[in-house]
């Protein structure tokens, strides 16, 4: 019989699990908050990844050990399960390109909803297809009609960064029957998603976070249902690889309009002054049968603090000396997507 014992520490309620049952007990590890529990699903969100993820060593199914603490496969490689609920699966050399306060200011744009207009066109797509809503235009009510009904299984957001698309589609999603899987490089990046997904509770606490290469995914063939790949590089192989015969591939790159404001403030340092948004666009095609191309964008007014923080996370802008920049005339960013879907093409 389990004993439960109910703890009051720091003002806050926490909820002990007997060690028997193979939890560690520290009070801090599950709380009962005013949304619920917390983080009640840190191993058990890993139970069924043996049909999804494979050994980075040696490409053998990943399962949950018996213990429950780790993700293992057939010949013993071992992988485990950080407090805040991610795996790591990069073998290389720690890849740290942005400063955790970055990510952190970046997650704080994001929280503020600067992006949101195109996390909504993407999650219309995807209710559109999942048969959990309406579409939000013509075009992809005709998507819906010519690959009639069906309801794709899984979600992997490749290079998902703070997480802040995997959340929120999930959030909005979660009871479409998907499973949802972030993916990132960079392991701070990784641990700031699963710590703020771990917070919003809900559907977002099933999220499995992994940090792995986008280039060398550590997921099995065709098994990837919708595959997001939100203002980063593309590795068109590797996804065609992953992508079910009738998956997705949603992709979104910078547009026309991206911050134009701050390209401008900058032009005299600026080599290429412009995104080359059709260049992109031709390239998914190469690679994907397109089946939908459409600007997405909205202009914002911004605090100087605000547009410090685009300052330093527009990869454009990374070579520019800002200190000899002008930035006080902006007082208002414009954040435009071109987002492209498409479809693996039918060999001939």
């Amino acid at each position: 019989m389990w004993t439960l014992h109910l703890l009051v520490f720091r003002g806050r309620l926490h909820l002990a699990l007997p060690a028997y049952l193979g939890y560690n007990n520290d009070i801090s590890r599950i709380i009962i908050q005013k949304a619920g529990i917390e983080n009640m699903n840190k191993f058990e969100r890993y139970r069924q990844t043996c049909s999804v993820l494979v050994c980075p060593v040696c490409g053998g199914g990943l399962g949950l050990a018996a213990a429950g603490r780790s993700l293992t496969c057939s010949a013993g490689h071992s992988f485990d399960i950080a407090r805040q609920g991610y795996v790591n699966l990069y073998r290389g050399k720690p890849v740290n390109e942005y400063s955790k306060e970055s990510f952190r200011q970046r997650q704080q744009i994001l929280e503020k909803g600067m992006y949101a207009h195109i996390l909504e066109e993407i999650c219309s797509f995807l209710q559109a297809v999942c048969g959990a809503g309406q579409p939000c235009d013509k075009q992809m009510l005709d998507v819906q009609l010519r690959d009639g009904a069906g309801r794709p299984r899984l979600l992997l957001d490749a290079g998902c960064g703070e997480g802040y698309y995997t959340r929120e589609i999930a959030a909005r999603l979660g009871g479409c029957g998907l499973d949802f899987y972030g993916v990132d490089l960079s392991r701070d990046s990784v641990q700031l998603a699963a710590s703020t997904a771990n917070q919003a509770g809900g559907a977002a606490s099933a999220i499995k976070w992994l940090v792995a290469d986008i280039g060398h995914l550590p997921v099995r063939d065709g098994s990837v249902d919708f595959l997001l790949d939100i203002f980063t590089s593309a590795n068109y192989e590797e996804f065609q690889r992953i992508l079910s015969p009738d998956g997705y591939l949603i992709k979104v790159i910078p547009g026309e309009g991206h911050v134009k404001e701050l390209r401008e403030a900058a032009s005299s340092q600026l080599h290429h002054k412009d995104y080359k948004e059709r260049k992109g666009a031709a390239v998914f095609s190469e690679h994907f049968e397109t089946i939908l191309n459409k600007a997405v964008s909205q202009t914002f007014a911004v605090t100087p603090e605000e547009r410090d923080v685009f300052i330093h996370m527009t990869p454009l802008l990374f070579h520019v000396d800002k200190t000899k920049v002008d930035w006080s005339a902006v007082h208002s960013i414009t954040v435009e997507g071109q987002l492209l879907i498409g479809r693996r093409k039918k060999k001939e």
